[in-house]
């Protein structure tokens, strides 16, 4: 994108070493989540919610589940809550 474009003070630029790790991520993430699934022994379908926490709430869900980073669920079952740490420990 370009710095016009956005409020960022310069050009935006992806190069490939950023799609690749967006890839890695994104894999990641929608492995962890269908692992965690399928061993409740559980569907995404069956699942209430997906609260989805700090950096997450820049996501935008549509475009989330286009790339696959999120399974494509009803969006009123996305749930932003910001941050999550309870300070525990």
């Amino acid at each position: 994108m370009f710095q016009r474009e956005t409020d960022a003070a310069g050009d935006i630029v992806i190069n490939e070493a950023d799609i690749e790790n967006l890839k890695r991520s994104k894999g990641a993430i929608y492995s962890a989540t269908s692992i965690l699934v399928k061993h409740l022994g559980l569907d995404f379908s069956s699942v209430y919610k997906i609260f989805i926490a700090r950096f997450g709430t820049y996501l935008d869900i549509e475009k989330a589940i286009k790339i696959g980073l999120l399974p494509d669920l009803e969006r009123n079952k996305f749930v932003f809550i910001g941050n999550s740490f309870s300070g525990g420990g």
